[in-house]
């Protein structure tokens, strides 16, 4: 082993540090544009300036049957303000929600923050990750506030269908119970499932969405993001939860007004072009990765992404000797290999690892090649 070696962060979320992994240039003069016009001089406390959630609001209302408007709007700092907001909004006595065994770790953060207890629910990856819906029902009960679902789905990189989606707007409305919608990987698909918005189904069931411009542009730094409201039928208004959002933003950090001058100009005008290549990039990484972790037996990945950054692999520890569990794998890993993969630990499901694959090719080679070495190291001998 050479410990000299460059460190390769595979643990990373965001790709965007890297040259193949550049924001597009319409994003950019966008900002300059924002700078330039003095407009983002003007500050605007509480809820987000007018035209970035009117901008917003015709962004989203492209794949929606019904009208958002921009009072459905709030804008926040990323998506991980909205992820907070909504959390603590919600949050009352014994209450409890419901989240994926694989998630985004925030959302366990600010639920036991908000002393709201965590019921997770499963995910079927030998169903391309569909949530269980039967086990849904079993977990719920009458203190259950919301259930979160993420699509396309960080970190196991799926892609709900209508078919899937329309199922759980029906089971959230026969539990009573609104569903949260991290869409903000919406702009990264590559594989054939489309995406569909989870606010379609509004008129079934209330639905929040999460969204920012972090993944699909990605700027991840520029924590802008947002949360739109469908509520067709005035669940939110006649319960006070629009209400409660706005005092709780009225007290909180605003996301940037120069981002919000320039978020109509980012949405309205970025090419195509610019979510085809960064895609096709993605696609290209995935299969290059997906096809060689066939050579590593003890990392199983059992669905091969359609979005997001990331490949989840299983980790078979009966395949290898003097490895405790998936946080003792990717320790000896990054001793001994200056490789450095996320434990799925930390998002909730132990024994599993996730690689990032938003690098650049080269990084990715070298990365296998070392996990490759790692394993022959450590796996039993009667399996060599």
């Amino acid at each position: 082993k050479d410990v000299k070696r460059t460190i390769l962060p595979l643990g990373h979320g965001d790709p965007s540090v890297y040259p193949c992994f550049k924001t597009s240039v319409d994003a950019e003069e966008a900002v300059a544009e924002s700078l330039r016009s003095g407009a983002a001089n003007s500050y605007a406390p509480g809820v987000g300036i007018l035209p970035a959630r009117r901008a917003v609001a015709n962004y989203l209302n492209r794949d929606l049957p019904h009208e958002l408007k921009s009072d459905d709007i709030f804008m926040t700092v990323g998506c991980c303000q909205g992820i907070e907001t909504i959390i603590h909004v919600l949050s009352c006595p014994k209450s409890n929600i419901l989240l994926p065994s694989l998630i985004y770790p925030l959302y366990y953060s600010h639920a036991i923050y908000s002393q709201v207890e965590i019921r997770k629910y499963d995910l079927l990856p030998d169903q391309d990750w569909e949530i269980d819906l039967q086990g849904i029902e079993v977990i719920a009960d009458d203190n259950t506030i919301a259930m979160v679902i993420a699509n396309p789905h960080n970190p196991c990189g799926n892609v709900y269908t209508y078919q899937h989606l329309k199922k759980v707007a029906e089971m959230a409305k026969k539990l009573g119970i609104m569903v949260i919608s991290d869409e903000v990987y919406k702009h990264t698909i590559y594989g054939e499932n489309p995406f569909v918005p989870m606010g379609i189904f509004a008129s079934i069931v209330p639905v929040v969405t999460l969204g920012s411009v972090s993944k699909g542009w990605l700027v991840p730094g520029w924590r802008i993001g947002w949360m739109a409201m469908h509520d067709p039928n005035n669940v939110f208004k006649t319960t006070g939860v629009v209400e409660s959002i706005k005092d709780l933003l009225n007290i909180s950090p605003d996301p940037s007004t120069i981002l919000q001058v320039a978020l109509p100009n980012i949405l309205e005008k970025t090419k195509k072009d610019f979510f085809d290549k960064k895609n096709l990039t993605f696609r290209q990484n995935v299969d290059m990765m997906f096809d060689a972790l066939k050579e590593v037996p003890c990392l199983v990945c059992p669905k091969k992404p359609e979005s997001c950054a990331y490949l989840v692999t299983k980790l078979d520890l009966s395949l290898l000797e003097d490895i405790t569990d998936d946080v003792d794998f990717c320790m000896k890993l990054a001793r001994e290999e200056n490789l450095v993969l996320l434990p799925g630990e930390a998002l909730g499901k132990k024994n599993w690892v996730r690689i990032s694959i938003g690098v650049e090719r080269s990084m990715l080679e070298d990365a296998f090649a070392r996990l490759k070495s790692f394993v022959a190291r450590h796996v039993k001998s009667q399996t060599t």
